[in-house]
């Protein structure tokens, strides 16, 4: 009896400690980013930014779910230097939008493409 809860409870933490296969990632260029895009928001140049003649160029890579298209995650892998242009560029990107897939790859959703954008 003994070695049977034993077994249960390694069983129990062996279950609780698996972790869920990873999820498939499409990386895209820029420019495929640009061609399955339907909807590219531009970054507006915040007020605040222009009185103080604040510029910057910065990369972020943007994680799209596949069967909607629609932005799920997007990282700064190079700040503009500028948390208020960061800030600008984030808010843009958030609404862009991505053809979905068809149903025929939406059967590993949830993947996510990820696109790095200068």
């Amino acid at each position: 009896m003994r070695a049977a809860q034993i077994i249960a409870v390694l069983l129990a933490v062996h279950t609780a400690s698996a972790k869920p296969p990873p999820t498939p990632v499409i990386t895209l260029t820029p420019l495929q980013a640009v061609a399955w895009g339907i909807y590219a928001a531009i970054p507006d140049y915040p007020l605040q930014a222009r009185r103080q003649r604040i510029t910057g160029t910065g990369i972020f890579s943007v994680e799209v779910q596949i069967a909607t298209g629609r932005v799920q995650k997007i990282s700064v892998e190079r700040s503009t230097g500028s948390k208020i242009l960061d800030g600008a560029a984030l808010n843009a990107l958030n609404r862009w939008r991505f053809k979905p897939c068809p149903s025929t790859f939406t059967n590993y959703a949830p993947a996510k493409i990820i696109a790095v954008l200068i």
